[in-house]
């Protein structure tokens, strides 16, 4: 390429700027070694290969600030981490010393002071004695994808499963006790020297390797409550619900509809290591939604009772009677729950809202095509255009279907 060439190329090629790093760890950061894939903002990649060579995400609970230098090079000495995981293999926290150089910064854990604002230890430990918490590298270590070759029916086939070497687990406070050393200064600069977390929580959990209740001395920092026997959980699968949007969203081209709640259908109820997650179809857009953590749903809906009360329009000579231009005024601005079967042979259910009765005249017929332009609750309130001869049945639905899910403006 010559220099004219590299000059146009700037004008189509942006520069990507890589994420900087930490020049110094802190207390709080989540880190791991340099041969982990994760990068800064980026923890999305699955691990091929053999897998188990991944390291763990840890967390930086105590740094050592070193002032030496080194003899024969004359540079300084790196600051040493110790960091904090937890191993499935051995059953246990780990607890290590690395130097700055082996470690990369992932990101920092989100404090929090668990709902205590006293420095009185007694404070504390009435709020979390009894409370069930967890490592915050869980839901990176949840994230953990790795990737494999697999023969199925004598073909080969790539498959994904989660990678759980260094899960750590969901353990309960027994204890709370304040560091008094936690941090240390230099005696001859007055610098901090050393520093570690204040307060050291003890928790019990079930031990995954012996099978039996193990405890351990872990930072209160590094860890986060987890409070899934706090929340009512919806245990009635295979019901649809009705789901308030927290914000009311428009319907493409329709000024006057607005979504301001959807009907899903509770598939099943999944418990993910420390919280539900809620498997759930959307009754108007087919489509699949997992909600974790909480499923903020007001009640049970019976939406296959309101289709039932609908107005039938009754067989296909009567539909195409009813969609007529006659007719306009009368089924312009309603809901109707359509069998549609498109050009292609494709057969859908879906509900519509019709909003014009456009006619577009048909190449080589001569005469006029009777389109309904609708918003199509099957494409999450896009419009489309239906034609008449492709509705095999229709119901009108009645005035409370709108009233339940829609609000007008």
């Amino acid at each position: 390429m010559n220099e004219h060439e590299k000059e146009i190329s700037k004008n189509y090629l942006s520069i990507i700027k890589p994420k900087k790093t930490r020049e110094a760890l802190k207390l709080n950061d989540i880190v791991t070694l340099k041969s982990h894939p994760y990068q800064i903002s980026y923890t999305e990649p699955k691990i091929g290969a053999y897998a188990k060579f991944t390291p763990p995400l840890m967390i930086v609970f105590e740094v050592l600030n070193k002032s030496t230098h080194d003899t024969l090079t004359g540079l300084k000495d790196s600051n040493h981490y110790k960091c904090l995981f937890y191993s499935t293999s051995e059953g246990k926290f780990e607890k290590l010393w690395f130097k700055g150089e082996e470690l990369k910064f992932i990101r920092e854990i989100n404090k929090t002071n668990f709902g205590v604002n006293s420095p009185n230890i007694n404070e504390w430990k009435k709020e979390l004695i009894g409370k069930e918490v967890v490592l915050q590298t869980v839901d990176l270590e949840l994230g953990k994808q790795k990737t494999f070759q697999d023969i199925v029916d004598g073909r080969s086939k790539m498959k994904d499963s989660t990678l759980l070497d260094y899960l750590p687990p969901v353990g309960t406070i027994m204890d709370l006790k304040f560091e008094d050393d936690y941090i240390k200064h230099n005696e001859k600069t007055g610098k901090i020297s050393s520093q570690k977390q204040a307060l050291q929580a003890k928790i019990k959990w079930l031990n995954n390797e012996s099978g039996k209740i193990s405890d351990d001395i872990v930072p209160l920092e590094c860890l986060k409550l987890v409070t899934f026997n706090d929340i009512q959980v919806l245990y009635e699968s295979r019901k649809t619900y009705l789901l308030p949007l927290q914000s009311r969203k428009q319907l493409e081209s329709n000024v006057n509809l607005y979504y301001k709640a959807y009907p899903v259908y509770l598939k099943s109820v999944t418990f993910k290591h420390y919280y539900y997650v809620y498997n759930t179809s959307n009754k108007f857009s087919k489509k699949s939604v997992a909600y974790p953590e909480s499923f903020p749903v007001e009640s049970i809906v019976n939406f296959d009772e309101i289709l039932k009360n609908g107005h039938d329009l009754g067989s296909l000579i009567q539909i195409q009677a009813f969609f007529s231009e006659e007719n306009v005024e009368i089924f312009k601005g309603k809901w109707y729950y359509i069998s549609y079967i498109d050009q292609q042979n494709n057969y859908t259910e879906r509900i519509i809202y019709v909003q014009d009765f456009p006619r577009s005249d048909e190449e080589n017929i001569g005469e006029s095509r009777r389109t309904l332009r609708s918003n199509c609750l099957l494409r999450e309130g896009a419009i489309r255009n239906f034609r008449v001869n492709g509705i095999k049945k229709c119901i009108e639905l009645p005035n409370d279907f709108e009233k339940m899910f829609f609000e007008r403006v």
